[in-house]
């Protein structure tokens, strides 16, 4: 291995006590110029003291010759542990003389020094000349309370589809330094007809304090990074369950998150590296409710498929970001999120046919006792006509295995968590509205 020989000067970054309720980033510029590849030299950045915030995301860019960018690796050593750069998932360019970095997100620890590192796998390539720039992104605190703002109106939805759009963090409230509202960040926004749903993994930390902090830190390298006229996904999931609004423009934006291939899609990314972990049971529940208020309303089969401008040119209409890239291109959405997309296509489709779709009646005291009794429930229900076949909650999550029949007209729940419940018994159209005490 030989190491490239970075520029002479040290730059330093110094940073006093990040208590701050705002973001924080810097852009430092790196050159080579005709440097020869026999001697390491490091580019330092001191950092006396980077307290106050849950973490440091780091993202590199790097322009050159196309063999010697390609053959290089990229790393960052902090408080003698080595982080390796590793090329952007996210990035849907082709030019091979540029080299996007996906995020590193540090400890805000203290650091006494970075060095920034390059070697080169080639042994023919003597020299390098290539410049780019480091850039770093400290988020806002998390004081500020995350706000859950009313869903929008919308006059396109179906008016037999009653899959709502679930609660979300707005821009405006992760994006609150950047100045971010429902508008795209750099205009003219683009538009298109979404006709498949692309599932994402960010690839990034799976443990944080400041989960809105992290939606941003994306936004600042798609941005500042990437060179993107905002964050590339339409929606976010943190491992809370909880969704944050993403590429602004409104509905049916076309997003930068799929190979270049952008136009027919929705891109929803959930915040976690699912190569190393699984999503939470409250990503995917989200997911869930995400997708089914999606698919229904645009009268999307969700556990179709179809013809789309993308390789391999016909996907899933639930699909993960590596079916519409060329193979190996990415991992994403890593293998313990992307094997569960096909429960997760049955599952939409059942949430949509049972809570969006199907006609639904709220039971009361006053209904007959033939149907379904007592109303509300507790410790058992009871049918004196029909068998319950179905018993759902709404998240569209089946409880029905865990009905125990307490005689011939009655099964016991007294196991089922309290909550509202979605009925329906055999043979019936019609699905009821319970609630269980």
């Amino acid at each position: 291995m030989y190491s490239i020989k970075w520029l002479a000067v040290i730059l330093v970054l110094t940073v006093s006590q990040l208590c701050f309720a705002q973001h924080k980033s810097w852009t430092i510029p790196l050159e080579l110029n005709n440097y020869q590849l026999k001697s390491k030299h490091d580019i330092g950045i001191k950092a006396s003291e980077f307290i106050g915030s849950d973490f440091i995301a780091v993202s590199l860019r790097i322009e050159g010759n196309d063999k010697q960018v390609q053959n290089c690796t990229f790393t960052l050593d902090v408080n003698d542990i080595t982080y390796t750069f590793v090329k952007s998932h996210e990035w849907d360019g082709d030019d091979q003389t540029i080299f996007v970095s996906d995020i590193i997100y540090l400890p805000a620890t203290k650091a006494d020094y970075w060095h920034l590192k390059a070697t080169s796998s080639d042994k023919s390539e003597y020299k390098i000349d290539a410049k780019g720039f480091l850039r770093v992104f400290v988020p806002e605190d998390n004081i500020t309370p995350n706000e859950k703002p009313s869903r929008p109106e919308s006059t396109s939805e179906r008016a037999d589809c009653l899959c709502p759009l679930p609660d979300y963090i707005g821009r405006s409230n992760w994006g609150s330094t950047f100045n971010l509202n429902a508008d795209i960040f750099t205009p003219p926004a683009a538009y298109t007809t979404v006709t498949h749903l692309i599932v994402h993994h960010s690839a990034g930390t799976n443990t944080s304090n400041n989960w809105k902090g992290v939606v941003a830190s994306i936004f600042d390298a798609h941005v500042h990074t990437n060179g993107w006229q905002d964050i590339g996904y339409n929606w976010l999931i943190d491992p809370n369950g909880v969704l944050y609004e993403g590429r602004g423009g409104g509905d049916n934006v076309r997003g930068a998150h799929m190979c270049g291939y952008n136009n027919n899609t929705l891109g929803v990314c959930l915040l976690g590296n699912f190569e190393i972990v699984s999503p939470t049971s409250s990503m995917l529940a989200k997911l869930k409710e995400l997708l089914a208020y999606k698919a229904c309303k645009e009268s999307i089969t969700a556990d179709g498929d179809s013809d789309i401008v993308s390789y391999p040119g016909h996907m899933h209409h639930i699909s993960g970001h590596k079916d519409g890239c060329s193979p190996n291109y990415t991992s994403c959405p890593g293998i313990n999120l992307y094997t569960k997309l096909d429960s997760m296509r049955l599952e939409t489709k059942r949430q949509i046919s049972t809570v969006c779709l199907a006609p639904v009646k709220t039971l009361n005291i006053t209904d007959e006792k033939s149907l379904i009794y007592p109303v509300p429930a507790s410790d058992y229900i009871c049918s004196n006509v029909f068998e319950i076949s179905h018993f759902t909650n709404t998240y569209g999550i089946e409880f029905s295995s865990f009905l125990k029949r307490k005689d011939e007209n009655c099964y016991d729940i007294s196991a089922i968590p309290s909550g509202l419940y979605f009925v329906q018994l055999t043979g019936q159209t019609l699905t009821y509205r319970l609630y269980k005490m």
